[in-house]
């Protein structure tokens, strides 16, 4: 009998030994299961609140309006209450087609923010819009910003937060000012920059000195504004954008494991390419991550992360399949909802990335492009579009 027993033993454990190493992973799939809308779990009421997209330097136009209200006017019509916009400079880059832009070499971000097209485009009623800009306040690597460039950041962001707090003080609506991925600043600024475990560079201290620095500026920008103008409905937040969680988790030197829990932004936008398996188990463990090393400022109740970047290239051989994109988008669905996420933002609305760089500016062929869309160059609606259209119903 003994002998039987240990028998059975010896052949039952390899079982043990899977099931104790994915506990937790099928812990987090039974919740995601839950919280699926596929498999019958209430959408929010207010889901048009939550979800998003990015316009952004966007390939494509259909109609005749500058391209920047175009994109505005295109979201707010498919029911979608969150906009997501680029605010620097660049803006004959970022939205090219049908447009004047005619901008002074002194331009500060309030210059561009009083323009006639974002005001036309922040005119529509989204219940947020976001505001990606990154170092306003000088040229060259962010963690070398000297004292000079991080006081001309902080004015420029106390600027736009006090005009953004006094133009639309009689409007219920939030502003979010955002860097964009924040860990290709800190690697340098490219995003070739794969850091390996035995291959990350010597300076660690003073990079995350230099974008903690970078960071608090612009905090204190907002906040300052915020200190001035009360009598708001509008408000102003600052997020910290990261987008390399799963390093940080792995032991790589990251913002979130190196950054994050030595300043304090409103929340955290999360750019989650590296944690979208196509179960969503790992898009649920980095939201835990960041929460667990952010500390906020407070102006909010709790930790609060969102997606700021979220997105499947459609036209990429192997995502072809309407039925895969469709299940991939519902186990997302079921672990942001299970996250509480208060912003799910689809990059984008119209696709940025054309398959080579042969192909010209203007494209007009679904198949160039790489298919990061809600609404393709045809015309269609996307896979995610689909999906996204019956929540919002």
């Amino acid at each position: 009998m003994k002998i039987f027993n240990k028998i059975i033993a010896f052949l039952l454990l390899p079982c043990w030994l899977w099931a104790q190493s994915d506990t937790s992973d099928w812990d987090i799939k039974a919740t995601i299961a839950k919280y699926k809308p596929a498999n019958g779990a209430k959408v929010p009421s207010n889901i048009r609140n939550i979800l998003g997209a990015t316009h952004c330097n966007g390939r494509y136009y259909f109609t005749k309006e500058p391209f920047l209200i175009e994109g505005a006017r295109k979201l707010d019509s498919m029911g979608y209450g969150v906009l997501k916009l680029w605010l620097n400079k660049a803006v004959k880059k970022n939205y090219p087609f049908n447009s004047e832009w005619e901008m002074p070499t002194t331009a500060n971000l309030v210059t561009v923010a009083s323009h006639p097209y974002y005001k036309q485009a922040m005119s529509f009623p989204f219940s947020t819009i976001v505001l990606t800009n990154t170092g306003v306040g000088g040229s060259g690597v962010i963690w070398k910003l000297s004292v000079a460039a991080l006081e001309k950041e902080e004015k420029e962001i106390y600027a736009l937060s006090k005009y953004l707090l006094e133009t639309y003080k009689e409007r219920k609506v939030d502003f979010i000012i955002q860097n964009w991925e924040g860990d290709w600043l800190y690697r340098g600024g490219s995003e070739d920059t794969n850091w390996k475990e035995d291959s990350v560079p010597n300076d660690i201290a003073q990079r995350s000195a230099g974008m903690i620095a970078w960071f608090n500026a612009r905090q204190k920008g907002v906040e300052r504004a915020r200190t001035e103008v009360k009598k708001s409905k509008c408000r102003v937040l600052h997020a910290v954008e990261v987008n390399k969680v799963m390093d940080c988790i792995r032991g790589i030197p990251g913002l979130t494991s190196n950054v994050l829990p030595q300043i304090s932004p409103d929340l955290v936008s999360w750019s989650s390419y590296d944690g979208l398996d196509k179960e969503g188990i790992q898009l649920y463990k980095g939201v835990d991550y960041i929460r667990k090393n952010m500390n906020p400022s407070g102006y909010l109740k709790g930790n609060v992360v969102y997606i700021g970047e979220i997105g499947i290239p459609e036209e990429v051989a192997n995502n072809k399949n309407q039925q895969v994109i469709t299940e991939r988008w519902d186990n997302y669905m079921g672990v942001l909802l299970a996250q509480k996420v208060p912003y799910i933002i689809q990059w984008e609305l119209y696709c940025n990335e054309p398959k080579t760089e042969e192909v010209s500016y203007l494209v007009k062929e679904n198949e160039k492009m790489r298919g990061f869309w809600l609404i393709r160059p045809d015309g269609t609606p996307g896979f995610a579009q689909q999906y996204f259209n019956k929540l919002l119903k």
